[in-house]
């Protein structure tokens, strides 16, 4: 056993990238198959808010890592 347990924050921080998921993938859905032509009015828009989620995204994960690791640093039973 690696004496790693969830917890409250643990979860919640979680749920903080879960938040973010589905955005990027509407995002990746809207314009995966746009040709060279098309215009894309919102575009500049859009970028602008996935590196918003992204930057906040990396932020949360280095957050749940650093949590993860410290639940780690505590041997098991102690």
């Amino acid at each position: 056993a690696t004496g790693f347990k969830t917890n409250d924050e643990i979860d919640t921080t979680y749920a903080k990238i879960v938040l973010t998921t589905e955005p990027l993938l509407e995002f990746n859905d809207k314009y995966v198959k746009v040709n060279a032509d098309d215009e894309l009015p919102n575009f500049e828009g859009d970028m602008s808010k996935v590196g918003e989620l992204l930057e906040l995204r990396f932020e949360v994960e280095d957050n749940l890592i650093q949590l993860i690791a410290d639940s780690l640093a505590i041997p098991p039973g102690a």
